[in-house]
């Protein structure tokens, strides 16, 4: 009889051993998505930043061009300072910080940028 509690025992040790280190598993796993969905939206925000200050800087180079563009996030852009800020990822636009230019927002969605009397970017 005593042989069969000691069984018992030990197989709730192994058991609840078991369980720890499942869950640990599961920790360490839902950490590494959580990391790799911060990393693939830092990614995306990066390239809108690009995208946007690269129009810019191109439409401010090429006077008269219409460009269409589409943003899957809302941007802030300063033109005074050179720098556009998509969430909390910021980028410079690769020129002279420019005085003449106001800031201004672009929600999500298709904008226009204008380039024919200055430049122009407004959410169509």
């Amino acid at each position: 009889m005593k042989k069969r509690g000691q069984i018992a025992i030990e197989l709730l040790f192994s058991v609840g051993l078991v369980t720890i280190i499942v869950l640990a598993c599961l920790f360490a796993v839902y950490d590494k998505k959580k990391s790799l969905e911060y990393e693939k939206g830092l990614a995306e925000k990066s390239s809108e930043c690009r995208k946007v200050s690269n129009a810019f800087v191109f439409a401010i180079n090429n006077p008269g061009m219409l460009i269409n563009l589409s943003l899957k996030y809302g941007v802030f852009v300063k033109p005074n300072l050179g720098l556009v800020y998509v969430g909390d990822y910021v980028c410079a636009i690769p020129m002279a910080p420019m005085a003449a230019h106001a800031s201004f927002n672009l929600t999500k969605g298709r904008i226009v940028i204008n380039s024919s009397l200055g430049v122009d970017m407004q959410n169509v």
